[in-house]
């Protein structure tokens, strides 16, 4: 039998929600902090249709519309509000209630040398404030998901993040049971693993191959 993988509980900081306040050329990642919840909508678009070899219509699932809710709570020079709180005193419209959704999933990893990384879907959305309520100081809006995602990684080194797009989200690596053509002369463009880490070949000169302990990134 595979051996059984330890459950562990995903907690909610795990899932980070972040707006591009920049440009997408120049991005300025502003997380989503000083929210109490952080749901994912998916609203699934459906349609019944009644085909005629059926006693009783079928559930077609089309697509989801998906929109994040968060109630921010009002901190004057907190990155998060003050991002909601410029949407709101100017009554943005149009392109420029749109920003770049960023979505990071941490529990969701691969680690590569020194490098972690968390699989990200990168989203254009629709910022609508929907109030805000000065007596319970938070302010409340939605954010629509527009279009189709843009899947990839993130990494965060000093508390820069940085999003790569890459197809299929996370790297992913094939374990190698036969010496690959290219193994003399290319031998660092392939990796070893100790435990859950990635790493690249090194030394001066190709080490003698062993089936199944290098692993060619895919």
């Amino acid at each position: 039998m595979p051996e059984q993988q330890p459950t562990t509980l995903i907690k909610k900081h795990l899932i980070r929600p972040f707006l591009n306040d920049g440009t997408p050329a120049v991005p300025a990642w502003v997380q989503i902090k000083k929210a109490t919840e952080n749901t994912v909508n998916m609203n699934p678009q459906t349609e019944d249709r009644d085909y005629i070899s059926d006693e009783q219509p079928t559930t077609e699932l089309i697509s989801y519309k998906m929109n994040v809710a968060y109630g921010v709570t009002t901190y004057k020079g907190q990155p998060d509000f003050e991002l909601f709180y410029k949407l709101y005193k100017n009554r943005y419209v149009g392109s420029d209630a749109q920003k770049e959704l960023l979505l990071a999933y941490l529990f969701d990893k691969v680690q590569v040398g020194d490098t972690v990384k968390y699989f990200a879907q990168k989203w254009n959305s629709t910022i609508v404030v929907n109030d805000f309520n000065t007596t319970g100081t938070v302010i409340d809006v939605t954010i629509n998901a527009n279009g189709t995602p843009t899947e990839g990684y993130i990494t965060i080194e000093n508390g820069e993040v940085t999003f790569t797009p890459h197809e299929g989200g996370l790297p992913t690596f094939s374990l190698l049971a036969s010496e690959p053509d290219d193994w003399a002369t290319n031998y660092t463009d392939y990796y070893t693993k100790d435990g859950d880490v990635y790493a690249a070949v090194t030394g001066a000169e190709a080490p003698t191959f062993a089936a199944d302990t290098y692993y060619r990134a895919d």
